[in-house]
């Protein structure tokens, strides 16, 4: 499997993105069809974690996943070898995931981090299981079998970057997509909307949002109480200021709204439908609307609706040169492609055939890991214990990842 240079952005990134509250954890007879979530729960609505919102689990818009990230390299001078949770994200094709591009971008940790971390190979993956908190820097160093790896990114050809990424309501670009080595079954993927369905986004819009980050704002050295990130979270909020290419999800502080780690996650609105169950993803999470980051209003998504045809070219793009996993529908997937996705079963994979993301071996480089010690390590990891990696108990864990964040949003304000 190829494993390319992506950059851990949104872990690094206090960018106040999607700390989704709770919608409900039983399905509805009324959202029927692929991929249809369960629907909003209303009861207990003050007992919420995330900022103002509640414990998900894995049925609640199953086409929700986190980011996870295998990172090799060193910290503060120390070898890191270590798998952490990135970014929230959506899967929109069985083989496509829709995230942020801050969330991939390899070079704002580089550029911003003073030399802090060095990552010298990363494997991005993605994975649907609810709580991910077990994933940080001292844990384990083996992706999790749940975990589907990636093989390439592309961000949008226009994103500013992170010294550019503006704050308030800009045009930031903040977009991208992952592709994975092999498609996913069994998964519903979420619906992007029309340019028809999208003109129904506007202020004070009933949304539902989904992410993995932060349920309670910390300060810049706090370490946020366990069981308090890295976990699905959902609720139903609304939408704040609205422009061209973002909009703003929640507003004040006893608004359901996001935090740092629901980058790139999603903003889902329902529309009426009489083929699916109406709901579409109209927003992925980017920054913060200000300066006092989640504490006191909501965050900023990039809107889907102004890059749809650059998704549709760049899903369509790889399956024309075969380098995509699946290709039963080769641009952007919709409810009319339910049959599809229905009838689809995933093909055995052929051994005899090399992985075409799979990079050449390095006959010069040898190795020097050993294989027993290796597989032990490997075993100890997949029955969920710490199989230790060589940064376990090693310095900076949060608060310097929070320290590179407040380097790497040195945002300008929108003027």
């Amino acid at each position: 499997m190829k494993r390319y240079p992506l950059i851990l952005a949104a872990l690094l990134c206090p960018v106040s993105a999607l700390a989704a509250p709770t919608l409900g954890g039983e399905g509805d007879d009324s959202a029927s069809g692929p991929g249809a979530p369960g629907q909003p729960e209303t009861d207990d609505a003050e007992e919420g974690f995330i900022i103002n919102g509640r414990d998900a689990t894995i049925d609640d818009f199953p086409m929700t996943g986190g980011l996870l990230g295998h990172v090799r390299g060193s910290m503060l001078g120390s070898p890191l070898d270590s798998v952490m949770f990135l970014c929230s994200s959506t899967l929109i094709a069985p083989d496509v995931v829709l995230t942020a591009a801050h969330c991939v971008d390899e070079a704002i940790l580089e550029e911003q981090s003073f030399g802090l971390m060095q990552v010298d190979d990363l494997t991005v993956a993605w994975s649907q299981q609810v709580d991910l908190s077990a994933y940080g820097i001292g844990g384990t160093n083996v992706l999790p079998s749940h975990a589907h790896a990636g093989w390439e990114a592309a961000m949008h050809p226009d994103w500013v970057g992170g010294g550019g990424l503006q704050v308030g309501i800009a045009q930031n670009h903040d977009i991208a997509l992952l592709f994975l080595d092999r498609p996913i079954h069994g998964v519903p993927v979420g619906f992007l909307p029309t340019p028809q369905e999208a003109e129904l986004i506007d202020t004070d819009v009933p949304v539902t949002i989904v992410g993995w980050g932060l349920q309670q704002p910390v300060g810049l050295f706090e370490e946020p109480p366990p069981g308090s990130v890295s976990i699905k979270q959902i609720a139903e909020s609304f939408l704040g200021e609205v422009g061209p290419f973002e909009f703003q999800v929640g507003v004040g502080p006893d608004s359901s709204r996001k935090c740092q780690g629901d980058s790139g996650g999603p903003t889902f609105l329902q529309v009426e439908s009489e083929v699916d169950h109406g709901w579409r993803v109209i927003g992925v999470t980017s920054h913060a609307y200000d300066e006092t980051q989640c504490q006191n209003t909501g965050g900023v998504d990039t809107r889907v609706d102004p890059y749809l045809e650059w998704i549709d070219e760049e899903m369509t793009a790889r399956c024309d040169d075969g380098s995509r996993s699946w290709c039963e529908v080769p641009g952007i997937v919709g409810p009319e492609h339910q049959d599809v996705l229905e009838e689809w079963t995933p093909a055995e994979p052929d051994d005899s055939e090399p992985d075409p993301h799979e990079p050449e071996p390095d006959d010069e480089d040898p190795g020097t890991e050993d294989d027993d010690a290796q597989a032990d390590s490997s075993e100890a990891n997949e029955r969920g214990g710490c199989g230790c990696s060589n940064l376990q108990q090693a310095t900076a864990p949060w608060a310097v990842l929070m320290l590179l964040g407040a380097v790497a949003i040195r945002r300008r304000r929108l003027r």
